[in-house]
Formats: structure tokens, C-alpha cells, sequence
């Protein structure tokens, strides 16, 4: 079974909301998709490596849970303003 494609305006959408996120906050979404935050020496990782792990994932995932990603996020960042 192949994983649907993710459109532009998707992921577009998923960055732009990422970048809103408190870093707690950034860290939940992490262990959500399934990014370390730490290294092998149980060191904190590079944000590009996080966030670049994140990406893939999130990618990966299928459109239900891509959706229901999204829309926790937007719920979170909506919660701010």
C-alpha cells in the first residue's frame, strides 16, 4: 500500500503552523510523529534534524492522520490568540 501524496498547500500549511508552536509544544508534536529529541549520548538534537524528521513523517503518515495532525495544531495555536 502506497502513501498518498501530500499537496503543496498541505505541507505548506503544516510549516507555517509548526513555526507558531510554543516549544513544549513543538516537543509533543515530535514524539507524535515520532522524532527524537535526543541523541544516542542522550543529548538534545539539532532543531533542523528534529524538524527535518518531523517532515518526513509527517509525509508518511496517511491523509486521516495528516489531517488530524493538522488540525490538533491549528487547535493549539488557536488557543493563543
Amino acid at each position: 500500500m502506497s502513501k498518498d501524496k501530500v499537496s503543496s498547500k498541505v505541507f505548506t500549511e503544516f510549516l507555517e503552523e509548526v513555526i507558531k508552536l510554543e516549544p513544549i509544544e513543538f516537543i509533543g508534536l515530535a514524539k507524535v510523529l515520532c522524532a527524537p529529541v535526543m541523541d544516542n549520548n542522550k543529548e538534545p538534537r539539532e532543531f533542523e534534524d528534529i524538524l527535518s524528521d518531523m517532515m518526513d513523517n509527517f509525509i508518511s503518515t496517511g491523509r486521516r492522520q495528516r489531517r488530524d495532525i493538522l488540525k490538533m495544531i491549528k487547535e493549539a495555536n488557536k488557543i493563543k490568540v
